[in-house]
């Protein structure tokens, strides 16, 4: 009994000793990579100095190490031009508005023209002992001085308060300056979420979103964004993140590289708080509205009523995933596979969706066994099928976890080990948002007609935008500048939600040389106007003159009649800020009475347009998109007769444009996935 013993306990021995054995050596080869990265002798020199400045087994000691042994996988913007322009933006008197690129632009040529752009570069490079070991020293000072210290763990205080980068930022001491601008707005503060909600609150009221462009030459410089204050919401989920960890307030960056059912070019990312393990909260103004404190789905609110139309309105822009920047790499590691999206395959993106409540699981039959990879794809707007999750097949059954409603899925093998070559693996499915699976087989013996408007889905946004229509109203004259109100005539009053372009009859009592479109609203989006009448033999015509207007410039005023959806009144996202109106003088010698207006709100020109050639498809598991014939369509609705049912469909416009969406058709309406 007593040989066994002591055999027992000396096969443990050796399991422990191998086991340290085995995690040391991974731990060397992964310095042994650091030092790869550094690029020369003397700089893995920095960082083993930095290595062994502090006592061994201490926190700095193991903050140090933590810190270089995952610097392998990292990059930072590099360059002379960095500080320089950090410099002239800080010290600059005049006035900077990161909306207008042409301004940043010219502040960055003054004191860096001809000079190379900063690019990135390893950031093992960069680090050197008295950075690293500023770094540690200041953070560690400040978190044993805030008054929530104890609520802090060790591995939350490593993951999520002690990185000095999130998303490339260049390589300098930033963060003793955000401490010492935001350290009086937490004074007092014994919470560290009381602490993270009132610094967000203030970073969100101050911060706007350009939510169509980049600031130029940002570089995700922390404090050139502090000047700034604009910028996408990346640039602004850098800036929070740097701010709380410089605070020792712990934050995660989260963010979602697309919507699975919206436009190609949209990606969303956010901040939030981190209070144990799979335990995050954020605050109630963030960009994507939540329950209970967890993130869900964004969601737009109805603007108008939108009963009795032939359009579905949907109002969620869905999340297939989450993923989370990590400092060190994640636990759960996908293959690298050639065209796989980098959220999968990137070593420092994690995947936290069960984290936010997508938590259904998903299960298919596939046709045959097969050992080739399996992943999970949503369609992307202007691309196609794209993966957005890793899954595994045993025998038939391939199933995939951590999935989120309200999303049209298909599982795909990856032909040959590549993401760009997908092979259906099974029928797409929709899973509902009651958790219901919906099987997408189209049945080709039993086929119907469909009457198609849209090739994009209507999100409810746009019934906002277009309710301002309301109340707007067309009118003629014969008195330039419409300044005698009692000689004013009304043509038509737009009384209910106008969707897309929309014709009315009207009765002129006779010719009128000053025609005009009025809106007693600012803000209105107005696309396109036209006016129609008949002489005294009955000819109609289009009327057209020189262009007229008030309160508004006069570029705007030119895009309302210039036949193209894509043009508006608001020009440069910059909206009309006044009620104004736009018009014709069509001269003295007019003899036509006004018949019929055409006009439209802004729609982004997404509705089925007469002239373009239009091609539908729909889904096959064998075959992948199958046509149903090309049409040059003739008015604002395409008609098929040969569809079949329960097929998931995508209508091509292949004169022009790219944002085109997969729907289904139920009850003579598209809805959109």
């Amino acid at each position: 009994m007593k040989n066994a013993l002591v055999q027992g306990l000396r096969m443990a021995g050796i399991v422990i000793l191998c086991a340290a054995s085995s995690l040391w050596m991974r731990q060397q080869a992964t310095y042994r990579n650091v030092y790869q990265v550094a690029g020369s002798a003397e700089q893995a020199g920095q960082l083993q100095e930095a290595i062994r400045y502090y006592p061994r087994g201490s926190g700095r000691d193991r903050a140090a190490r933590f810190l270089v042994r995952n610097m392998a996988y990292h990059q930072a913007y590099a360059g002379e031009t960095l500080a320089t322009f950090r410099e002239a933006v800080a010290t600059c008197r005049d006035t900077l508005d990161a909306a207008v690129p042409e301004q940043i632009d010219s502040l960055w040529q003054t004191v860096n023209r001809g000079r190379p752009a900063p690019s990135l570069v390893p950031m093992a490079t960069l680090v050197s002992k008295e950075f690293l070991t500023h770094h540690i020293d200041q953070t560690f000072a400040q978190w044993e001085q805030v008054p929530w210290k104890d609520s802090i763990t060790w591995p939350i205080f490593l993951n999520y308060i002690l990185p000095f980068q999130a998303a490339n930022e260049p390589v300098y001491n930033f963060q003793d300056s955000l401490r010492n601008y935001y350290a009086p707005l937490v004074e007092g503060i014994e919470s560290p979420f009381e602490a993270y909600c009132a610094v967000k609150k203030d970073i969100i009221s101050r911060f706007t979103i350009l939510s169509r462009q980049a600031v130029p030459h940002s570089y995700k410089d922390p404090m050139v964004i502090h000047r700034l204050m604009k910028g996408t919401c990346n640039d602004r989920t850098t800036y929070i993140v740097a701010v709380m960890r410089s605070l020792c307030i712990p934050v995660a960056f989260d963010f979602c590289p697309r919507y699975a059912n919206y436009s190609h070019n949209l990606t969303h990312s956010w901040a939030p708080y981190i209070a144990g393990r799979h335990v995050l909260y954020t605050t109630r103004n963030d960009t994507i509205r939540q329950r209970n404190f967890i993130y869900t789905d964004f969601r737009y609110e109805y603007k108008a009523d939108t009963e009795g139309t032939p359009f579905y309105f949907d109002s969620v822009k869905t999340i297939a995933k989450v993923w989370r920047k990590t400092y060190a790499p994640a636990s759960r590691r996908i293959p690298a596979w050639p065209g796989l999206p980098a959220e999968l395959a990137y070593p420092l993106h994690d995947d936290v969706s069960a984290d936010y409540g997508k938590t259904e699981q998903l299960t298919f039959e596939a046709d045959r066994k097969s050992k080739q990879p399996v992943v999970l794809c949503t369609f992307l707007t202007g691309t196609g099928w794209i993966p957005v999750d890793v899954g595994r097949q045993h025998g038939r059954k391939i199933r995939f976890n951590h999935v989120s409603r309200d999303i049209c899925y298909l599982p795909a093998y990856l032909e040959d080990g590549q993401a760009d070559r997908l092979r259906a693996a099974a029928d797409p499915v929709i899973l509902d948002n009651q958790g219901h699976v919906q099987v997408l087989t189209p049945d080709t013996v039993h086929v119907e007609p469909v009457e198609l408007r849209r090739k994009y889905l209507l999100i409810s946004m746009f019934t906002g935008a277009w309710s301002r229509a309301i109340g707007s109203c067309f009118e003629a004259s014969d008195v330039a500048g419409f300044a005698d109100s009692s000689r004013t005539v009304l043509l038509h009053t737009i009384t209910t939600l106008p969707i897309g372009p929309t014709r009315v009859q009207v009765d002129a009592p006779r010719p009128y040389r000053y025609v005009r479109f009025r809106s007693p609203q600012k803000h209105l989006r107005m696309a396109e106007v036209a006016f129609f009448g008949i002489d005294g033999e009955g000819n109609e015509k289009e009327l057209k003159g020189d262009i007229i207007f008030d309160s508004i410039p006069e570029t705007n005023a030119h895009n309302l009649f210039d036949k193209d959806y894509a043009t508006e009144t608001c020009v440069n996202r910059i909206l009309p800020p006044t009620p104004y109106w736009i018009g014709y003088d069509l001269g003295p010698d007019i003899a036509h009475r006004i018949t019929r207006i055409e006009y439209c709100t802004y729609f982004g020109g997404n509705f089925v347009e007469p002239g373009d050639l239009y091609e539908l498809f729909y889904f096959d598991r064998q075959r992948g998109w199958v046509s149903l014939g090309q049409q040059t369509s003739t008015s604002e609705v395409l008609h098929y007769d040969n569809v079949p049912r329960n097929a998931l469909l995508w209508l091509r416009d292949l004169t022009k444009g790219r944002e085109e969406r997969i729907f289904v058709y139920r009850n003579g309406k598209q809805v959109w996935w």
